[in-house]
């Protein structure tokens, strides 16, 4: 279902892959960024795939975004080695609450 959800529309996907590898017992961040980015590319490359097959791929646009992605995996893999484990914790769930809440704030309280 993530990986649904992820090939469709992606926003908050990585948080949630983290989130359900830490009920699936994982406890390493490190080693769960690495499976969620390998999982994120594999989701990634079948909507990909899809999106092409049916011509909806604006592919100057799309490489560019490519290339930007590229770059923000290796940079932010790179910089998350640095950073102690419990601090990228604290910045996973950080963003998850303030996601959320501003998700929930939209929706129900911005009317």
């Amino acid at each position: 279902l993530v990986a649904v959800y992820g090939g469709y529309f992606g926003a908050g996907a990585a948080i949630l892959m983290l989130a359900l590898l830490g009920t699936l017992g994982m406890r390493d961040v490190h080693r769960m960024n690495g499976v969620k980015m390998v999982q994120g590319m594999l989701i990634n490359a079948v909507a990909i795939g899809v999106f092409a097959w049916q011509g909806l791929v604006r592919w100057p646009e799309a490489g560019l975004m490519a290339a930007a992605a590229l770059a923000g995996g290796f940079g932010g893999a790179t910089l998350s080695k640095r950073i102690p484990k419990g601090l990228v914790r604290g910045i996973v769930v950080g963003t998850g609450i303030l996601v959320s809440g501003v998700q929930f704030w939209e929706a129900y309280a911005g009317r």
